[in-house]
């Protein structure tokens, strides 16, 4: 279990993860957005793509969106460098 979405999205992104089904995989995208949902609270939605096609998303509400949001941010901008 997770303290909250950033420490389930820190695991998720660390290197070296294994796959069950297909070995060592790498991540090959992150995209982040964030918005408002009706009643006003502030929420973001991660997906993470791997190398071998497995896809995870990670929602997050409140001040803990925008903390989400920009370490997905500053991820996504990391991996695209490579």
């Amino acid at each position: 279990m997770y303290r909250n979405s950033i420490d389930a999205f820190a695991h998720l992104i660390s290197e070296g993860r294994e796959s069950v089904f297909r070995g060592t995989a790498t991540v090959t995208q992150i995209s982040a957005k964030i918005g408002y949902m009706q009643n006003g609270i502030r929420y973001c939605n991660v997906q993470v793509t791997f190398n071998n096609g497995e896809e995870y998303r990670i929602e997050a509400y409140g001040e803990e969106a925008d903390e989400l949001y920009n370490k997905a941010r500053e991820k996504s901008a990391v991996s695209c460098l490579h």
